[in-house]
């Protein structure tokens, strides 16, 4: 995963994502700074009380850049308070680097030890992607080499009140082949051309986010979030705040819109702003 300007919404609590056993289709409009835009649809296919199977298209483009392709596909299942999640992620980018691979991750509501009505609910994940250019690429920010990225994150949801929950979690990034382009970028601070020092600064080293989400009124919520990130290749520190707020406006349609304003270090200020569409079956 790189660094983007909806960096903050790259966590998705396993036990969250399990919740609702039914079915529903997703689709997000998203608009922002330097010509942004972006496109994705995100569907849940209920199979019964326990299995659901999970799919994702997303699309977007910056500026003069080419268009990134993002896909998912998956399995999640709930047993009780434990939920379990399998991901299999692929996509393309601009460059015409390509990348492929997997996320494990398991949560636990620890409120089921105590039967408490508030939940706390822990979530674990595991991730490894493999990024490869094109042999026959044009561009040769990577030099026809690859590089593995390994992710582990943890996320806390606690239940306040039945209107009322607070989240948190936390990830870190390492990357293997000590010998590979992105490494010996790293290790020396410094890439072999503007183009890949621009490409590898894109991949984080860490980050981390806070949420809350508030159902004020019946049908409405509204959700502040922040987060931030460092960069692989010299801890450039990029932050984030944004408010997002929903409405069901029936008993199987969601509307809601969401801003986000991401401050990066030496960077100009960049702003999203997204609109998405739910319906549940």
């Amino acid at each position: 995963m790189k660094l983007t300007l909806l960096a903050l919404l790259a966590f998705f609590p396993v036990s969250a994502m399990a919740a609702d056993r039914g079915s529903s289709v997703a689709l997000s409009l998203s608009s922002g700074s330097a010509a942004y835009r972006g496109a994705s649809v995100d569907g849940r296919f209920g199979l019964g009380e326990t299995w659901s199977l999970l799919a994702g298209l997303a699309s977007s483009r910056s500026g003069s850049e080419g268009v990134s392709r993002d896909l998912t596909f998956g399995a999640d299942a709930r047993w009780g308070a434990f939920a379990l999640r399998l991901k299999g992620t692929g996509g393309s980018e601009p460059n015409e680097v390509s990348y492929f691979g997997a996320q494990l991750g398991a949560g636990f509501d620890f409120a089921s030890l105590w039967n408490g009505e508030l939940g706390t609910v822990l979530d674990l994940s595991f991730g490894r992607n493999r990024y490869k250019q094109s042999s026959s690429s044009t561009d040769r920010t990577l030099g026809n080499q690859a590089f593995v990225q390994k992710q582990v994150r943890v996320s806390l949801t606690q239940d306040l009140a039945e209107t009322l929950s607070v989240s948190a979690g936390f990830a870190r990034y390492t990357y293997d082949q000590p010998g590979s382009l992105i490494n010996r970028s790293v290790n020396t601070r410094r890439a072999s051309s503007g183009s890949v020092d621009s490409y590898i600064a894109g991949f984080p080293a860490q980050s981390a986010f806070l949420a809350i989400d508030w159902q004020f009124a019946e049908g409405w919520s509204v959700s502040p979030h922040a987060g931030s990130s460092k960069s692989v290749l010299d801890g450039a520190k990029t932050t984030n705040a944004g408010l997002g707020i929903s409405w069901d406006f029936s008993p199987v349609w969601t509307i809601g819109v969401d801003f986000t304003r991401s401050r990066p270090d030496r960077e100009a200020k960049t702003s999203v702003v997204s609109l998405d569409l739910a319906y549940r079956w």
